[in-house]
């Protein structure tokens, strides 16, 4: 995905390398001893309808190029490339691909099979934006079977048509059904792979982890994997105002969007073949009308039925055939919050004197400021004070909670938080999607990840971390400290950072102390 150093000639003739799968053959290229197949077409689907199954093809289908990933309801600017390096292909709203890199083509290898779903909410992303996305290093240092997949999103995965007639009763699962069909596309044809279809990890970060998170609340879903690892994430946090449900809302939407383009009851149908700019124009136009109704209590997700799909776990739990399944959480130390991505201040955070800090502090915390040092100081003595200003204060909160929740259902649950400073711009706290190269054995490659003598080591550390975890259903590594399981009452996490370190509860009470002023 990135440009590399090749050290050997990679292979691709005719008639090999091939994977004979259930659809039929597909011929992808062997590289350095890695299988790679991109663009594999794992499903079809009517715009605004569920996703089905292709149809199985005779002969060799070439898996050379990666597919199309879902439209952007909005122009692309990537905003902080510095940080988050990006590629835009050209989209389409056919867009059900799938990657896979993998160690072996022997159907008996077994090997563990770990499914990376990318960020961006249920509104943007694809599996191809972000260099970090390549799967050959982890494939490679795990000895796994790595996949990647698009799926529908924004208007096009989660419009909600419903109001229209059951022809469109679905349409706000279109999304979600592609991520289900995918499911069901590894396991029937991953053991072509080398993989093992009962050994199975979701992988996901930010939106992907939500979206990794509505598979275990969807029961079509149960028995398609087996251990799920999540980063970054957050369940819904929004009141619902009077006389509104999400599902109004929801539907709400879809009427306005209808309504922009000048179709009622009678020709709703005609949505379906609007080009994709007009409809956009729509969507866009729509939503903000909605604002007014509804000031930003409207998301791009599926909506809990409790049928098909159940409702947020944060807000009603897991389902009791999930609770057992392994997990992993954890998030960044900055999150959305981190100076890689917002500015206070004047120049670098960590060459401001101690007098412009306790300045900001008191801007930013009030009455609260001495208080909330002395808790941060006791979770992070090595910090600088500064910190607090960038320090995400919602998703690790959201998450501690989740998992003492989970704990107690009797699930077991592993915590990390990702802590390492990024060299670039005088010191920058680790930010939203900054872990991803390490765990995917890419940080090497991106320069604001790489510090020599420190990346390396920990790159391989949390890769290590990650493919214990798909082997195993155990994050426990060799090099890494003892990493116990989350209790009802005891969350030890650990900590990657220049030197990797496991505390236990140790920013639970900073933690609640902002929680309590948030909510004040």
């Amino acid at each position: 995905m990135f440009p590399r150093q090749l050290r050997e000639q990679a292979v691709c003739r005719p008639d090999y390398p091939v994977a004979c799968t259930q659809m039929g053959r597909i011929r992808g290229i062997l590289a350095e001893g890695t299988y790679i197949f991109r663009g594999i077409r794992y499903a079809s689907s009517r715009r605004f309808h569920r996703a089905e199954r292709i149809e199985p093809w005779e002969g060799i289908r070439d898996a050379l190029c990666y597919g199309a990933p879902s439209p952007l309801l909005t122009e692309a600017a990537a905003a902080d490339e510095r940080f988050i390096p990006h590629r835009y292909a050209p989209a389409n709203e056919n867009c059900q691909y799938m990657n896979i890199w993998t160690q072996s083509l022997d159907r008996k290898s077994r090997l563990p099979v770990m499914v990376w779903m990318h960020g961006g909410g249920w509104k943007n992303g694809s599996s191809i934006e972000q260099f970090a996305y390549d799967g050959e290093n982890i494939s490679k240092s795990g000895n796994l079977v790595f996949v990647t997949f698009n799926n529908r999103q924004n208007c096009y995965g989660a419009l909600d048509l419903s109001s229209f007639g059951k022809e469109y009763e679905d349409s706000v699962m279109a999304g979600l059904s592609d991520v289900i069909v995918a499911m069901k596309w590894i396991q029937e044809n991953i053991e072509a792979f080398g993989g093992d279809r009962d050994n199975v990890t979701l992988v996901g970060q930010s939106g992907g982890a939500k979206r990794a998170l509505a598979l275990m609340q969807t029961p079509e879903a149960d028995g398609l994997y087996h251990k799920a690892a999540l980063g970054s994430f957050a369940g819904e946090r929004m009141e619902v105002p009077a006389g509104w449900t999400r599902k109004k809302i929801a539907r709400r939407m879809g009427e306005l969007t209808a309504k922009q383009l000048g179709l009622d009851k009678n020709f709703i149908e005609k949505i379906e073949g609007i080009p994709h700019w007009r409809l956009a124009e729509a969507v866009n136009a729509a939503e903000k009308m909605l604002k007014c109704e509804v000031p930003d209590r409207f998301r791009w997700e599926p909506v809990a039925d409790n049928q098909y799909f159940y409702e947020d776990p944060f807000l009603a739990g897991f389902r009791k055939e999930t609770r057992t399944v392994p997990l992993m959480t954890g998030s960044s130390f900055g999150e959305m919050a981190s100076n890689a991505r917002i500015k206070k201040g004047a120049g670098s955070k960590n060459s401001w004197n101690e007098s412009y800090i306790r300045k900001l502090l008191e801007e930013e915390f009030g009455g609260n400021t001495e208080h909330v040092i002395s808790l941060f100081r006791q979770a992070y003595p090595e910090k600088n004070p500064a910190d607090m200003l960038f320090m995400d204060r919602l998703l690790r909160g959201k998450l501690l909670e989740l998992s003492q929740r989970r704990a107690a259902e009797g699930g077991k649950v592993w915590n990390w938080l990702f802590n390492l400073e990024s060299l670039l711009d005088g010191g920058l706290t680790a930010w939203h999607c900054s872990e991803t190269p390490f765990i995917t054995g890419n940080a090497c490659y991106m320069e604001a990840s790489y510090i020599p003598g420190i990346t390396e080591d920990l790159q391989e550390n949390m890769m290590n971390a990650w493919t214990a975890f798909a082997k195993e259903g155990d994050p426990n590594a060799c090099g890494l400290p003892d990493w116990p399981c989350v209790e009802a009452d005891k969350i030890p996490t650990m900590i990657f950072d220049r030197d990797i370190t496991v505390m236990t509860n140790h920013d639970r009470e900073l933690f609640c102390t902002l929680k309590d002023m948030r909510e004040k």
